[in-house]
């Protein structure tokens, strides 16, 4: 009887080490579940501030260069509009010294007609 009762001790402690065992295990999952779910909520959250923050840095270099290309067209727009004028300039001066050669032949065409007259 004795010994019929130890052993059923034995198996109800077995049985309870088993069962407590079995709620460890269950917690500690659940405690690892938990500790990884705030990890990676910590994990996503830094990826997620560090991409805004990259954004924002891209955003304003995109800005900062749209500004330094606004200007560089200002300055090419300005720079060929003078290069333009120059050139004008040089067609005309061109021209109005065409004119004069031609007018100068034409005098000396009319002052060899004249002396060939004579």
């Amino acid at each position: 009887m004795k010994q019929n009762k130890i052993f059923q001790l034995k198996q109800n402690l077995k049985l309870i080490n088993k069962k407590k065992l079995r709620q460890y295990k269950k917690q500690n999952k659940k405690f690892l579940k938990q500790k990884l779910n705030k990890q990676i909520r910590r994990v996503c959250c830094y990826q997620f501030i560090f991409l805004i923050s990259t954004l924002k840095a891209q955003c304003n270099l995109l800005n900062k260069n749209i500004y330094l290309t606004h200007l560089n067209s200002q300055f090419n727009c300005h720079f060929l509009n003078i290069e333009e004028k120059i050139q004008n300039q040089l067609v005309i001066q061109m021209e109005k010294m065409k004119k004069k050669q031609q007018i100068k032949r034409n005098q000396q065409i009319i002052k060899a007609n004249v002396e060939n007259k004579k």
